[in-house]
């Protein structure tokens, strides 16, 4: 029985810690720096963050995103207005969910 219960965990363990992350999130707050229009809905934005929260489970780190250009839908804000979000990272950009 012991040897059933010890594998079970060894077989937990190793489906957790291998989980590959398909995108890596933060929550964030922040004032945008720059705006420009990319296509008619989209737009690309240059965040001050004065609030970054990476996920536990696939974590976008502070330094991956700050001082990049980032894709929103906001297309309304203007510099130093406040903008938050959840960000993401898929490998190809870096979007405002």
């Amino acid at each position: 029985m012991k040897k059933i219960v010890g594998l079970f965990a060894l077989v937990l363990a190793t489906s957790i810690t291998s989980h590959a992350c398909q995108q890596f999130e933060a929550q964030f707050i922040g004032k945008v720096i720059k705006i420009e229009k990319v296509t008619e809905t989209t737009c690309s934005v240059k965040i001050d963050f004065s609030s970054f929260n990476s996920s536990i489970v696939c974590p976008l780190d502070i330094s991956e995103v700050n001082g990049k250009e980032i894709i929103t839908t906001e297309c309304g804000k203007k510099a130093n207005d406040t903008i938050s979000g959840i960000l993401i990272d898929d490998g190809q950009k870096i979007s405002i969910e």
